[in-house]
């Protein structure tokens, strides 16, 4: 899915893929909460895995909250 399938989408399909987006956004926020609470990240040292870790689920988390703001968006237009 992207921004222009959300832009194309009906209302009522619109409304469920919001609120499935705002499901997987809160659980990623649940895995940075745990993952923060479980490990200590360096920042001297920026090689160690579980930055690899934290970036890569950063990148996901980008991604889906720049879906939900399009969401957002069309839903204010309609």
């Amino acid at each position: 899915m992207n921004t222009t399938d959300i832009a194309r989408m009906d209302r009522p399909t619109l409304e469920k893929t919001y609120a499935k987006l705002i499901v997987d956004k809160m659980h990623i926020d649940k895995w940075f909460s745990d993952f923060l609470n479980e490990n200590e990240l360096d920042h001297d040292n920026l090689d160690d895995p579980n930055w690899s870790i934290y970036k890569n689920r950063l990148s996901e988390y980008r991604v889906l909250n720049h879906m939900v703001k399009c969401a957002e968006y069309q839903m204010s237009k309609r």
